[in-house]
């Protein structure tokens, strides 16, 4: 009787061995642990402490075949989770331009969660394809921890309520992610000239005669620029004494105008009132921003005929503007018109330079 109860209770024992054993095999056979993403990142739009409504670039990469139906995020404790789930919104929109990876947006993300406890996010999601990577934007929501270190948040991707892939990163916040820049523009004006075949600054008007006007075909053309206020002006003068075309060798003047004037092309006499010689706007000019204005002066007559007042004094005479405003990149040109009177002595050195200069106001 002894050795029958001890039998059958070792074969008791061995049952119950038999039956936690298989069950423990079933279980390991029917239990898949979620695999790690080999692309996966997280990206905020701010790493400052206690930023609110945070926005996170999602990108990741499943590696497991499996019917996903749903993302789960889970935020350190720290991060302030709102706990409705509309207020948690998402987007796929521009998501390559965070992420030049980002060419696919996450399916059935839609538009906010789905679900949230306490640090944990659930967001809808349709069936994805191994290896392509998918991407959404968190735009509200989510607030930056208080205190500044590193926190980690876990993504999963879900099928039937079990993780399927999962990552983690854990992300810096810092007590302050800006650099504050600061500048200052000081008053400028720019200006310049040249000539506007070959730009050398020089201009041969060959041979005067009686009896008719030279135009220049090679023109003279100012420049500039200014962010004054008040806008600039050009002025312009002559560099000698000689105001005109002056003849060294034959100590001749062909004069230049004290006023607009018109050359006659019958001069008997130059002088400052029959002028034989002087520069006239020829309507040529452009502006960047701003505009150009030739003083009164230097328009109204023919391109090629008429001149406007030159001047030896220093201070210049003034020969246009820009409308008394700030521009850019204004350029201007300017028709060198003369003639010899008919009592003007032959000779092959008449000569004038001008000196062109130009001011802002503030």
């Amino acid at each position: 009787m002894h050795y029958n109860m001890t039998k059958k209770k070792l074969i008791r024992v061995f049952l119950i061995l038999v039956f936690t054993f298989s069950t423990l095999l079933f279980r390991s056979a029917g239990t898949v642990s979620a695999a790690a993403f080999t692309t996966f990142s997280l990206r905020p739009s701010r790493m400052q402490t206690s930023q609110l409504d945070v926005n996170f670039l999602v990108k990741a990469s499943p590696v497991t075949t499996a019917t996903e139906d749903g993302v789960r995020i889970v935020f350190a404790t720290g991060y302030a989770v709102d706990s409705t789930p509309a207020n948690i919104t998402v987007t796929t929109t521009g998501i390559a331009s965070w992420d030049s990876a980002c060419a696919n947006a996450w399916p059935g993300i839609g538009s906010a969660a789905t679900g949230v406890s306490g640090q944990t996010v659930d967001f809808a999601s349709s069936d994805l394809t191994v290896s392509t990577v998918y991407c959404f934007i968190i735009t509200a929501g989510i607030d930056n921890p208080g205190s500044v270190g590193n926190y980690a948040i876990t993504l999963s991707t879900r099928a039937s309520a079990a993780d399927v892939d999962t990552g983690t990163m854990s992300l810096p916040i810092v007590d302050d992610d800006t650099v504050a820049i600061t500048a200052s523009i000081t008053s400028f004006v720019r200006c310049d000239v040249t000539t506007t075949t070959g730009g050398d600054n020089a201009v041969a008007l060959g041979t005067l005669t009686y009896g008719s006007v030279t135009s220049s075909s090679d023109d003279i053309q100012i420049s500039g620029g200014t962010n004054a206020t008040e806008g600039m002006v050009w002025f312009y003068r002559s560099d000698t004494p000689n105001n005109g075309l002056y003849s060294t060798g034959q100590t001749h003047l062909l004069d230049g105008a004290s006023a607009e004037d018109t050359i006659s092309a019958t001069t008997a006499d130059c002088t400052a009132t029959d002028p034989c010689f002087g520069i006239y706007y020829n309507g040529t000019s452009s502006a960047g921003s701003g505009t150009f204005v030739s003083d009164t002066n230097f328009t109204g007559g023919s391109v090629t005929t008429s001149v406007g007042p030159l001047t030896t004094e220093i201070y210049g005479e003034s020969i246009a503007n820009s409308n008394s405003l700030p521009a850019s990149q204004i350029t201007a040109d300017y028709n060198i018109n003369a003639t010899a009177a008919e009592n003007s002595p032959v000779a092959s050195d008449y000569a004038e330079t001008l000196i062109f200069t130009c001011k802002a106001d503030l």
